[in-house]
Formats: structure tokens, C-alpha cells, sequence
């Protein structure tokens, strides 16, 4: 059992970052729970794609506590309900929500063979995928198998009771505004929906080609091959040069 922490400069704590550890752990694991309280689009996207190309990551089950009760963004809720439609299609688990009260809890179960490991604190899924999460976290890592078995049970207990698969839940008739990271902002200004719509049904002052190689070994061709693995240690499709 030991403790980890963002160590984001300034506050470089332990021995490896909690990226580092839960980002380990997860690409060496065969089935893993979430139990989160809140996610963002593009965590969930990041994950979606990831799961695509890694096959051996084979059964996992995520919970998202806060979000059905409190409001979804509606990339947020689609993009959910894409992650589990893919699950689903697989036989490779289940996106829940919680219907019936607001879980604000952090948990994940890593198994891995006859391994487990575990790690339970501050940090929301958000965290680990998306790149301009920039808050402090602190998480203990159970890396003996009693506790870390403890908590996948737990853990699993937790998403029993109190989630409800996605797809089997109404779904929200509103959501909230896409970005509200910009409401308290001095100097920002909402434009109404009206303008954005106006402003994207305008036509582009500047336009120009971009002619697409199709020799062998052409961008395209390196685009939609077979991937490469990112510092990370997951395949990832090439990007475009």
C-alpha cells in the first residue's frame, strides 16, 4: 500500500506520478472497474479509442455518479453512449450511470491474470485522458491482494447497487452548455445561439486545396495502417504529416 500523487511541478511528491501509476496499470490490465463521479468528453473519447485498438484490455465496466442527476453536456452523454454501444456490441462490459442518488466516489480495480491492484482517492476518470486537466490529485495505490481484492469487490458491489446501464435509463431531455469552464472568466461573453448559427452558415473568406498523395507509403496509407504505440505503451493510428 503506498500513496500517489499528480506530482505537477512544484509538488513532485512521490516517486511516480498517479498518471504514470494509473496509466500502468491499465495497459497491462485484462478487465478493469471505474467508479467515477464525473467524466469529460474528451476522457471519454480518448478511452473509447484506446479500447478500440487494444484488444487485451477485455471486460471493463465504468460508473459515472454525478452526472445523470446533475446534467450531461450532450457530447458528454453521446459520448458515453457510444463507449457503451461499442462495450456492448463486444462483450466487453457496460457504461452505467446512477439514476437514484449522486456518487461522488473514485475507485479502480486493475486485474491482470491472477494479479490485482487498486486505487482509491481524489481523482475522477477526467484526470487520466483529457489534457487540460490540470488539478492536483492524491490516490493510495493497493498493490497487495487482499485489499486490492477488497476494493474490486466493492467496487463491483457499488456499480450493483446503485448503477443503472445507460442504455436502460431515460435519457436527459436537456443538457447542460458544452463549455462552462469559460463562465467565470472577466472579459468572456456568451454569443446566443443565434450568431454561432449565423457565423457557421457563413461561407469561408479563404479557400484552398490540399492535394493527397496516392503513391505507396503515401500519408493516407500511413494514416490507416496498422498504428503506433504512443509513450503510453497503446497502439494509436498515425497522424496525418
Amino acid at each position: 500500500m503506498d500513496t500517489v500523487f499528480s506530482n505537477i511541478a512544484g509538488a513532485k511528491i512521490t516517486t511516480k506520478s498517479l498518471n504514470q501509476v494509473w496509466m500502468n496499470l491499465f495497459r497491462h490490465s485484462d478487465e478493469v472497474l471505474m467508479a467515477t463521479g464525473y467524466v469529460s468528453n474528451d476522457a471519454v473519447q480518448e478511452l473509447h479509442k484506446i479500447l478500440e485498438q487494444n484488444q487485451q484490455i477485455a471486460k471493463v465496466k465504468l460508473l459515472v455518479g454525478m452526472h445523470y442527476l446533475e446534467g450531461f453536456s450532450k457530447p458528454q452523454y453521446q459520448s458515453l453512449c457510444e463507449l457503451n454501444a461499442f462495450l456492448q456490441e463486444h462483450n466487453r462490459g457496460t457504461v452505467y450511470v446512477t439514476p437514484f442518488v449522486k456518487f461522488h466516489g473514485k475507485m479502480y480495480a486493475f486485474k491482470s491474470g491472477s494479479s490485482l491492484d487498486g486505487l482509491i482517492g481524489s481523482a475522477n476518470l477526467t484526470c487520466f485522458w483529457d489534457k487540460t486537466e490540470r488539478t492536483y490529485e492524491t490516490m493510495i495505490h493497493l498493490d497487495d491482494h487482499i485489499n486490492a481484492q477488497k476494493l474490486h469487490d466493492d467496487i463491483h458491489k457499488t456499480i450493483q447497487s446503485l448503477g443503472k446501464p445507460i442504455n436502460q435509463v431515460d435519457a436527459p431531455t436537456e443538457f447542460k452548455a458544452h463549455n462552462v469552464h469559460l463562465e467565470q472568466c472577466l472579459g468572456v461573453e456568451k454569443i446566443p445561439p443565434e450568431e454561432t448559427a449565423t457565423l457557421f452558415s457563413q461561407k469561408s473568406k479563404y479557400i484552398f486545396n490540399i492535394p493527397a498523395k496516392t503513391e505507396e507509403k503515401s500519408n493516407l496509407n500511413v494514416f490507416f495502417g496498422e498504428g503506433r504505440k504512443d509513450k503510453r505503451g497503446f497502439v494509436k493510428s498515425s497522424p496525418m504529416v
